[in-house]
């Protein structure tokens, strides 16, 4: 048996679909699980050999994804989540404090664009519950950024299907898990430019509200 075939008879088998739900959900509070890649890759399967079969996988991609941002949330809110392990170095600690001050600048644009930055949906999901982001707004958010990140995994299969599907599984698999990486890459660099911005600006208007402060008018 090649390695397509094992490929395909795994991404087909009866606990595929459970394994990848669990998956996409921890991964909601803890990134290093490759949810991404699982929903990927089992599309770009379904694509080869059943269609059909991407319907429960985009469904429960989509669910899982929403579960574990609010799981992720609920954490935040309950804990003190800055002690947590997964935030002890000093550029998880970055993120941190630039999530909570993007929250309070842009609240629902930044949950929308974290769910694409797997350390940064994280600590934006997490620092909504802690500064206690209201929950109806947190959740809508989630339920429209599970459902672009769910699109964006069917989408980049799709295009590795297209492009190497009838050769090789394991090249469409692959080729679609690169394209995510890059665009995850690209949004977080965008995103890291964006707040750099903001902490410019807002330097300079602390500079000003000081020079403001000091300032003694003459007689």
């Amino acid at each position: 048996m090649n390695l397509d075939a094992v490929i395909e008879t795994l991404a087909s088998g009866p606990w595929a679909l459970p394994v990848m739900f669990i998956c996409t959900v921890i991964d909601g509070f803890f990134p290093p699980v490759p949810s991404e890649s699982l929903v990927i890759g089992m599309s770009t399967v379904a694509l080869g050999v059943d269609p059909w079969r991407l319907i429960p996988i985009a469904l429960l991609g989509w669910a899982a994804a929403v579960a574990g941002d609010n799981l992720a949330y609920l954490i935040g809110r309950r804990c003190k989540f800055h002690r947590l392990r997964l935030f002890a170095g000093p550029r998880a600690q970055r993120a941190v404090a630039t999530a909570e001050k993007a929250l309070l600048r842009r609240g629902t644009s930044v949950i929308l664009t974290a769910r694409f930055i797997p350390i940064g949906r994280v600590a934006v999901n997490m620092a909504a519950g802690s500064l206690g982001y209201q929950r109806r707004r947190f959740f809508i958010a989630t339920v429209i950024s599970g459902g672009l990140w769910t699109a964006q995994a069917l989408f980049f299969a799709l295009v590795g299907h297209v492009w190497f599907g009838a050769h090789s599984t394991v090249a469409a698999v692959v080729v679609g898990i690169v394209l995510a990486v890059t665009v995850g890459l690209i949004i977080d660099a965008v995103a890291q430019r964006r707040s750099a911005i903001d902490r410019r600006a807002a330097a300079v208007e602390q500079s000003k509200s000081a020079e403001r402060h000091d300032f003694t008018p003459t007689q």
